[in-house]
């Protein structure tokens, strides 16, 4: 009798704490997804990418309850959790995912737009002048990367200024050698074109040393990837076969202790395997 009371009392507790806290938790969430949905689309914008923030914040509103739905009717309360993590971390992800192949566009246009700016100079071109070349000759993102850059300059900033957060937008080790090559020779009165020349067998030599690399490392990677998949498709169809196949385990604390170890064991595993994959160059 005491402890069917005393779960009453933690129930109604529970409800009232519940019903005078909730609209602060709602507020807080609410005032917590305007600010990313902010930040996501700054980030976007950033990238010559534009979406309004009220659409923004839309879809910041309701991809965790569409993939929250979706997994409750599918998983039910577990894939009501997942998908509501899910759509929490989608459009963050989504995002990130935009900006960095718009980086990896960029970089595999840089040698192509250096030997224009190379030519261009040799030619008798001012560097100012050679990036306008870039915007009519070069595709997007280098064009419009190059076209923020160009209209900064005749608004009034000046080249270091505008170069330094043209660096920032897209910023990667080639494009830091470039930023700081250009700067130090305008400083020291440099010649431009050798520069250049050798920025461009710089960067050259360094993307030919990065493909081999990523090469040569790409049996460890897919190795990592195979692995981790193999246990969750593993218990997906024994689940789908025999729902009850681990109950002895799950109702056993060993059992419990073993899959908790089993699964700690899997990520520790797949981090390593990523780790010693990559190689930085």
């Amino acid at each position: 009798m005491l402890l069917v009371f005393a779960i009453f009392i933690f129930i109604a507790a529970f409800f009232i704490v519940g019903y005078y806290e909730m609209p602060y938790f709602l507020d807080k969430s609410v005032q917590w997804q305007k600010k990313k949905a902010k930040e996501l689309s700054m980030s976007l914008e950033d990238s010559f990418i534009f979406v309004a923030r009220r659409r923004m914040r839309i879809f910041y509103y309701f991809m965790p309850v569409i993939l929250g739905i979706i997994g409750f009717i599918v998983f039910k309360f577990i894939g009501l959790i997942i998908g509501l993590i899910l759509g929490v971390l989608f459009p963050v992800i989504s995002v990130k995912f935009i900006i960095s192949r718009r980086k990896s566009q960029f970089e595999h246009q840089l040698i192509d737009t250096l030997m224009i700016i190379s030519s261009s100079l040799k030619g008798g071109l001012s560097l100012v002048q050679s990036f306008e070349v870039i915007m009519e000759d070069m595709p997007p993102p280098t064009s419009d990367e190059f076209s923020l850059v160009v209209r900064e300059i005749k608004m009034g900033v000046s080249l270091e200024e505008s170069l330094i957060k043209f660096n920032k937008r897209m910023s990667s080790e080639d494009m830091d050698l470039v930023v700081s090559s250009i700067l130090v020779a305008r400083e020291t009165g440099g010649d431009l074109t050798k520069v250049f020349s050798r920025l461009i067998q710089t960067i050259r030599d360094r993307m030919e040393i990065k493909d081999m690399v990523a090469t040569l490392t790409l049996q460890g990677k897919i190795q990592g990837i195979i692995m981790s998949i193999i246990p969750i498709v593993f218990v997906f169809f024994i689940l789908k076969f025999n729902p009850h196949h681990f109950d002895a385990m799950i109702k056993d604390d060993k059992g419990r202790m073993l899959l908790i170890a089993a699964v700690v064991f899997q990520i520790c595993a797949f981090f390593f395997i990523k780790k010693f994959s990559t190689i930085k160059v």
